[in-house]
């Protein structure tokens, strides 16, 4: 496996959140049998130049292939999303004479696909794969956006239940603690998008009587205002911030807690609403996002309206009105924290509908498309010595 990971020098990326996991990135690393290769390439931010991080990206991974004599080894390239990988994907499958499919996760910045520079890049990239897979129906209308004809199949995300199961047995391997029911949680990046910040206003509005914690999992640049928020508030002795913490530690806030409430109005698909599902918790999510396609309202948790606003916001900004998902937040969260017999009913329900998407699944529908593309391809040539 390839991974394509932007170059910023050890003592940068040290100094700057945001890129850390970048810090002493090893070239290769073996996880759970399967070795990868990490492809280091220049990045230019705000997607300025875009033709040039695409090229260096393509380099990179060219470069990473021919020196551990891989350049013989695919029959097929899979790129897990647009930018750079799948921008980058058609030059590097002519270079290998292999088809290639692309998987959109999330919709990129406009400021990408919108200018010259990058619409050509999305059109090449559209117009070379043999199928565009999507997450999620989100992403099926930014492809519809897109004006994209092509071949394309939907294969949702999916859990492990084996990861389901430990953590929730870790969960209850210690002493329960005394409670009552009443605790909410969310598990995201903290990005304005996510919906964090509706959580606190809503839980502010309830009647303190109606629940007990909410627990935040997860870290990003709005933690500090979303600490602010909580004590502005008055809620703050019940909020409680983890940081980021591994999947299997926040699977096991998850099969503790009551209620999982994330109103992310950006999300293509959302892999935790699932997780939680799987651990027998009612879920919110905003309708019209991945959340729609995963649960049904009312069956396996409660939809709420998304934030007016009559254009689509960057991710670092927040929308211009955020009113009506507040007031439909309160309500569902009422509904759920007053009627626990229903509430568990949705969990329960939710824990059935998670068994239908695993990632064994997913696997096995895109090794289908992997066959079929394969068969689809004209007969390999031999790989371009050419640099690229």
């Amino acid at each position: 496996m390839l991974l394509a990971k932007p170059w910023l020098p050890d003592a940068l990326a040290q100094r700057l959140p945001k890129y850390r996991h970048l810090w002493k990135l090893p070239e290769r690393e073996t996880r759970d049998g399967i070795d990868i290769f990490f492809a280091r390439y220049l990045h230019i931010p705000q997607y300025r130049r875009p033709q040039a991080t695409v090229r260096a990206c393509c380099r990179a991974l060219w470069r990473t292939l021919k020196r551990h004599g891989l350049t013989a080894a695919f029959d097929v390239i899979h790129a897990q999303g647009a930018w750079p990988v799948g921008l980058a994907a058609p030059k590097l499958a002519r270079v290998l004479a292999t088809p290639f499919l692309t998987t959109l996760h999330i919709q990129d910045d406009s400021q990408l696909y919108e200018r010259p520079a990058g619409r050509k890049l999305y059109r090449e990239m559209l117009r070379s794969t043999d199928t565009m897979i999507t997450v999620g129906s989100p992403m099926d209308q930014f492809l519809d956006e897109l004006a994209f004809t092509g071949r394309r199949a939907r294969i949702p995300n999916g859990i492990d239940p084996r990861k389901i199961q430990a953590a929730i047995h870790a969960a209850g391997s210690a002493p329960p603690p005394a409670r009552d029911w009443g605790h909410v949680i969310s598990v995201s990046n903290l990005w304005p998008t996510k919906g964090v910040a509706c959580n606190l206003l809503a839980l502010a509005r309830l009647d303190a009587a109606i629940w007990q914690s909410y627990t935040i999992v997860g870290e990003g640049p709005e933690r500090q205002s979303l600490e602010r928020l909580a004590r502005d508030l008055g809620i703050a002795e019940r909020v409680v911030f983890t940081g980021r913490l591994s999947n299997h530690e926040a699977l096991q806030h998850i099969a503790r807690a009551d209620i999982f409430a994330l109103p992310s109005w950006q999300e293509a698909f959302g892999v935790v609403y699932l997780e939680a599902m799987a651990c027998g918790k009612p879920v919110i999510g905003c309708r019209g996002q991945g959340a729609q396609d995963i649960f049904d309202h009312e069956r396996q948790g409660l939809l709420v309206e998304p934030p007016s606003a009559e254009d689509k916001e960057p991710l670092d900004q927040e929308p211009l009105d955020q009113e009506p998902l507040v007031a439909s937040l309160t309500d569902a969260l009422e509904r759920l924290l007053t009627d626990s017999s229903a509430a568990r009913e949705m969990g329960e329900a939710g824990r059935e509908r998670a068994r239908e998407l695993t990632w064994d699944t997913n696997a096995e529908r895109t090794s289908a498309l992997y066959r079929q593309a394969i068969e689809r391809a004209k007969p390999a040539s031999s790989p371009a010595e050419a640099v690229v």
